[in-house]
């Protein structure tokens, strides 16, 4: 059994079909209980998503309370909604019984290999397992950030950007559950930074960044001490990556449509225009990519593809 959780607003949920398409082809020999956390602003929406039949999926959502702290600690992190940060108490909107889950960003995770290796991971009793973005730099060597660099300016604004990709990482739920944090001591804690920080526009650096301050020193990095290399990241693999390397010496597992240079796949003009998914007055031609990150543009498209025929299939109306 493997549980899976993504949070989102309104905007985001018609491309959840897309990501328990892949899900479901990739991740054939687990059953996956997936869980879709909102804020109750269009549940006839959501109803009509259960109804979508999977051999293997159970889907579940989640009404979150307190919308408006969520949305006071999104402020100070940029232009993220509070949906970002809905993993923050997860713990307490779940099953007793279950000891993880793993959170993916809405609409731009795509699943397109066993993730076994990555899920099942023993936590080393860190309250995360992630993809590590950032190590310090300590007499010429790379260490691990922990709680006691977050008093000094320069490793804080570091940690504030993010030592780790929040698109792609698994929550241990019995260790939440055992610190017992609050909602109102995260937008506490959310205060103090901000204060802290001089009252930056943007305090951290979306959930990435609170979350890598929350957890300093209580990560497990997944490939971490033999892999110290921002770059390998097979289950959160960045678009980006091609912007800067030619060469991938590892098999990606996770795709994730982020980088400097680039739209969401949703956004790419391809041979079918997919009305359910996309907006034909923002589309962009795949050629304004690199030539290496276009097959995983189409990788996205077909899945969109096999959505759309099963959609069809199940005539639900309005999805």
């Amino acid at each position: 059994m493997i549980n899976i959780m993504t949070s989102c607003d309104e905007n985001l949920m018609k491309l959840i079909p897309v990501q328990l398409e892949a899900i479901s082809a990739n991740l054939s020999n687990r059953q996956i209980n997936f869980y879709l956390f909102h804020d109750g602003k269009n549940t006839s929406y959501v109803n009509k998503l259960k109804k979508i039949k999977y051999q293997n999926i159970k889907f579940f959502d989640v009404i979150v309370e307190n919308l408006e702290i969520y949305e006071e600690i999104a402020k100070k992190g940029g232009y993220w909604c509070g949906a970002a940060y809905y993993t923050l108490c997860a713990q307490n909107y779940l099953p007793e019984d279950m000891d993880r889950i793993w959170y993916i960003d809405a609409g731009d995770i795509i699943v397109v290999g066993d993730v076994d290796d990555y899920y099942f991971a023993d936590f080393e009793d860190k309250s995360l397992i992630v993809t590590s973005i950032l190590w310090k730099i300590e007499n010429g060597k790379s260490d691990l950030f922990t709680r006691d660099d977050l008093v000094y300016k320069n490793y804080l604004d570091g940690i504030a950007r993010g030592i780790f990709n929040s698109g792609s990482y698994i929550l241990n739920l019995n260790k939440m559950r055992k610190k017992n944090y609050t909602l109102q001591s995260y937008a506490h804690l959310s205060e103090l930074i901000y204060n802290a920080r001089g009252k930056l526009p943007r305090t951290y650096y979306g959930d990435q960044g609170f979350l890598s301050i929350i957890y300093a020193g209580d990560l497990k990095c997944f490939g971490y001490p033999e892999i110290m290399n921002p770059s390998y990241m097979p289950y959160d693999f960045g678009i980006w990556y091609f912007d800067k390397f030619d060469k991938l010496d590892y098999e990606v597992k996770v795709i994730h449509y982020i980088g400097n240079n680039i739209f969401k796949p949703w956004y790419g003009k391809y041979q079918t225009f997919l009305k359910r998914f996309q907006d034909k007055n923002k589309l962009n031609d795949l050629t304004k990519l690199n030539e290496k990150q276009i097959p995983y543009y189409n990788t996205w498209y077909q899945y969109a593809l096999m959505t759309d025929k099963r959609l069809n299939n199940c005539k639900i109306k309005g999805i």
